[in-house]
């Protein structure tokens, strides 16, 4: 999977900090150092463009009030995905899921982590094994103009996903509408516990000549 090389002008986050702790939001925050995008992002999924006091270190953020997003994705090359594992000195364990892929020395070697997704989240758990860092990269598919945006995420379910969202990106084989979600999860653990977290899901919807930029067709104005 190969990293677009198009500027990026913003990010895509869940979450912010909060009186230095972390927040996690029922809608997608954006971050930009441009204050027309940051101005434009506001008027077409809501908030208001203002100083970034919430972390991730561009200049400006807009809370908007959508949890779904429509997006350009130009093919599986919008996704960058790998396994990471860090410690105190750095990146120690940088692979595929199979392969690592650095240090160069290694690249190409057997990484040697588990087949099975449940034993990587196992051996991630107990600091054995690395984590996803998957980023995703696309334009707001309502104004394409202002440049591309990235969402970096460490989500198990989005890379659990992964493989089913490459092959539907292939398919429409060029750039792709898809919808770009927070998602509401509401559970009880065995203990009797109700948890309630969010997930990014991206749902492909196929080619943007036939579906429309913004849900419902209209534009998505708050």
């Amino acid at each position: 999977m190969t990293q677009s090389t198009t500027a990026r002008v913003g990010r895509f986050h869940q979450g912010r900090l909060s009186e230095g702790r972390p927040q996690v939001l029922d809608a997608w925050r954006i971050t930009t150092d441009d204050a027309h995008v940051a101005a434009r992002v506001a008027s077409l999924l809501g908030g208001q463009a203002q100083q970034n006091e919430g972390g991730g270190g561009l200049a400006h953020e807009v809370l908007t009030n959508r949890e779904s997003v429509r997006v350009l994705m130009d093919g599986p090359d919008a996704v960058t995905a790998r396994m990471v594992l860090w410690s105190s000195k750095g990146i120690t364990h940088d692979c595929d899921g199979s392969v690592f892929l650095s240090p160069q020395g290694k690249k190409g070697q057997p990484c040697g982590c588990h087949p099975r997704l449940e034993d990587k989240k196992l051996a991630a758990r107990e600091g054995r094994g690395p984590v996803p860092s998957i980023d995703l990269a696309f334009r707001i598919a309502a104004a394409p103009m202002l440049g591309e945006f990235h969402f970096m995420t460490s989500s198990w379910q989005l890379a659990a996903q992964l493989s089913d969202l490459m092959e539907a990106l292939e398919r429409v084989g060029g750039p792709a509408a898809c919808d770009l979600t927070t998602e509401l999860v509401a559970l009880t653990t065995k203990t009797g516990r109700n948890v309630c977290y969010r997930k990014p899901v991206v749902k492909v919807l196929g080619n943007p000549d036939i579906v429309a930029p913004a849900p419902g067709g209209q534009p998505p104005h708050a």
